[in-house]
């Protein structure tokens, strides 16, 4: 059982150093961390001179910063408008912000524009007569950060569990790899193709919960607190009565809880946060 600090947190306040952490080259970092050394004052990529932090992703030593009690921003790949390192478009890619967590699951009432946006924003209705269930677990290190088991031992506790309450087909999904990268650009099936005829998705926390709940396949999330579809997730328990949430709501603040490119962070006058921290948006 993993426990640590789950909370929205502060605000990293403009006026306070920050230290951005970048543990090894990178392209999507140095062009991220340019962006806010430029226009966020106090902003140093790894002057280790602060300790309220930017990180990317569960690189390098990241998890004992996120563990250690400070204040740390979480950058990472976003729910719409991801990065394809087969078709690189810097201006046109998103990046989700979330202030002490993997997700910002805090529920902010924000208007609909932003989601409006997205070029793909169509919520599909509740499919209510699929009749496989969909595992995906996420990598092998986000897996043990939200879980601290293995991808097997997690799958196989899943399996073990569903296949005593139910006896409908169970698919794994294991997060695409190859290439160097993963993600959907290097897929061998696209995601939207393995949830046709879906009963359900079961994840802790991978975006393609948001696939699922945007294709109206229902979710299930075994870690609620790090899932980007938490307010909409069912538990295990539900397995044979699965809720069906309002969605729309969840699709509008996940759209204010990612930035479109790197104007949104090198211009901190034009930025403001919601709520009590760590959602940035533009005036």
């Amino acid at each position: 059982m993993v426990s640590r600090r789950i909370s929205g947190g502060a605000a990293l306040e403009t006026s306070k150093g920050i230290s951005l952490i970048q543990p090894r080259p990178s392209p999507k970092m140095e062009r991220i961390y340019a962006a806010l050394e430029q226009g966020w004052p106090g902003a140093y990529t790894n002057s280790g001179l602060f300790n309220n932090y930017v990180l990317w992703g569960l690189i390098g030593n990241n998890t004992q910063i996120m563990d250690s009690g400070d204040n740390y921003i979480f950058c990472d790949m976003p729910y719409y408008g991801r990065y394809d390192p087969n078709n690189e478009d810097w201006d046109n890619t998103y990046w989700r912000w979330c202030s002490n967590n993997l997700h910002d699951n805090r529920r902010l009432n924000v208007p609909a524009d932003r989601y409006l946006d997205w070029k793909e924003y169509e919520i599909k209705p509740w499919q209510t007569q699929g009749e496989h269930i969909l595992i995906c677990p996420s990598s092998q290190t986000m897996t043990h950060y939200m879980t601290g088991m293995t991808v097997e031992q997690w799958v196989q506790k899943v399996v073990d569990y569903v296949s005593d309450q139910t006896d409908r087909p169970i698919k794994l999904r294991l997060k695409p790899r190859g290439k160097g990268t993963s993600g959907p650009s290097v897929a061998k099936k696209s995601i939207e193709d393995e949830l046709e005829n879906a009963y359900c998705l079961i994840t802790a926390g991978s975006l393609t919960s948001i696939d699922a709940l945007k294709a109206g396949i229902p979710v299930i999330s075994t870690n609620k607190e790090y899932c980007p579809a938490a307010w909409c997730s069912n538990s295990l328990d539900q397995i044979n009565n699965l809720k069906l949430y309002d969605r729309e709501q969840l699709f509008y603040n996940l759209a204010y809880k990612q930035y479109l490119s790197l104007i949104h962070i090198s211009e901190p006058t034009r930025l403001l946060s919601i709520g009590d921290a760590g959602v940035w948006v533009e005036k």
